[in-house]
């Protein structure tokens, strides 16, 4: 017999349109693995358990946004491009990457990515966020020195560092087979995926990475000592093994909240869904939060109906809600802070998979039902142990 835990899904208006904001590694897209032969294999969403839930979503007429701190052309490969190309052109997939620096959308007549400057103008000023090169040199000589103390310190105690704080076998391994070399030579500065560990100079100072610790280790390692640094750059862990440095004001949030603006996300209408909610998926968390309410562009706000206004009174659960429900697919509860601990699937891509059949079942219903069914209310999401066993 299998154990699970209830959990009250917020409110969510299915039959009025629904949106759906991303995480994309840890979250959507399959784990990466070693092929033996000393490459790293990245695979596409497609060769995951969430590509075929999340299509049925999109052929339900979902919006999906998805928003990573990779670049532009890596996750043009593994998510934008494996998504039907009727469905790109439909304008329902939206690509954020770099933190949310930049944003895509497909064109309509041939479903191919072009990015969209209205975001730019009204997110950053029409000014793409830069890290300044004497900037970048700095973080890159702050980057190495944490990636040989933490290697130094796993030459020193062996897997005993990463017991309790790392679990996924593939970091593990990837890790220890790189200590020591990590702990007698700087890391170079390298896009490859197949070197580990190194510090990546994003294009045109986008942004800084430390590649090769842990992500449940990253602040430790990695923290921005001087104050001077801290106010131009946002830094936190992110994925399995990276920490991002990025120009201050650059975050998954700055996409919620203009696509707020645009009425693309609309509060009651939208769920976001991440593994690192105290982490790199903060900008998508903060919205979730009871407060957030008070952080709504005036547009939006207007939207906000009679279900949406109870709802975040507290009428969608245990505790109030804020304007977008995010449910958390991290592999262990401590990555979870308490007010999202109730909607906590975890198990990554298959706990993902599992919430968006869910979430298509839901939105079909909606639909049989038609246009008037209004909110669909009270779901319960149950998670078991294995995320294998899915959530139902």
């Amino acid at each position: 017999m299998r154990a699970g835990i209830a959990r009250d899904a917020p409110d969510v208006h299915f039959a009025r349109g629904f949106t759906l904001i991303s995480d994309l590694d840890g979250t959507l897209l399959p784990a990466p693995f070693s092929n033996g032969l000393g490459h790293v294999v990245h695979p596409p969403l497609s060769a995951g358990p969430a590509f075929a839930p999340l299509v049925e979503l999109l052929r339900a007429g979902a919006t999906v946004v998805a928003v990573t701190g990779s670049q532009f052309g890596t996750h043009r490969a593994r998510f934008f491009d494996v998504i039907p190309r009727e469905l790109r052109a439909s304008g329902r997939v939206l690509l954020a990457v770099e933190s949310g620096a930049r944003l895509f959308r497909g064109c309509e007549r041939s479903g191919e990515p072009i990015e969209d400057d209205e975001f730019q103008r009204a997110a950053f000023g029409g000014r793409r966020p830069t890290l300044e090169p004497a900037l970048v040199d700095e973080l890159v000589a702050l980057g190495r020195r944490g990636l040989r103390r933490f290697y130094a310190d796993l030459l020193t105690r062996g897997p005993a560092l990463l017991d309790g704080l790392v679990d996924d076998a593939h970091v593990r391994a990837v890790v220890l087979d790189a200590a020591a070399a990590g702990a007698s030579s700087d890391a170079p500065v390298s896009l490859s995926q197949d070197v580990v560990p190194r510090v990546e100079v994003r294009e045109h100072g986008a942004a800084v990475v430390f590649v090769g610790v842990p992500s449940s280790l990253g602040s430790r390692y990695f923290g921005l000592a001087p104050a001077r640094l801290a106010a131009l750059v946002d830094a936190r862990p992110t994925g399995r093994l990276c920490f991002d440095c990025v120009p201050v004001g650059v975050g998954k949030a700055a996409v919620v909240r203009f696509l707020l603006e645009r009425g693309v996300v609309v509060p009651g209408r939208a769920l976001c869904l991440g593994d690192r909610p105290l982490g790199n998926d903060e900008g998508l968390a903060q919205w979730a939060r009871p407060g957030a309410w008070r952080e709504l562009p005036a547009d939006a706000r207007a939207c906000v109906g009679d279900a949406e206004r109870k709802a975040g009174a507290g009428a969608c659960g245990p505790q109030a809600c804020g304007p977008v429900p995010f449910i958390s697919v991290a592999e262990s509860v401590a990555l979870v802070p308490p007010f999202l601990r109730p909607y906590h699937a975890s198990g990554n891509a298959h706990g993902s998979a599992a919430v968006l059949w869910a979430l298509g079942a839901r939105l079909a219903a909606a639909h049989a039902a038609g246009a008037a069914a209004g909110a669909l209310c009270g779901c319960l999401l149950y998670t078991s142990p294995s995320p294998r066993d899915g959530l139902l």
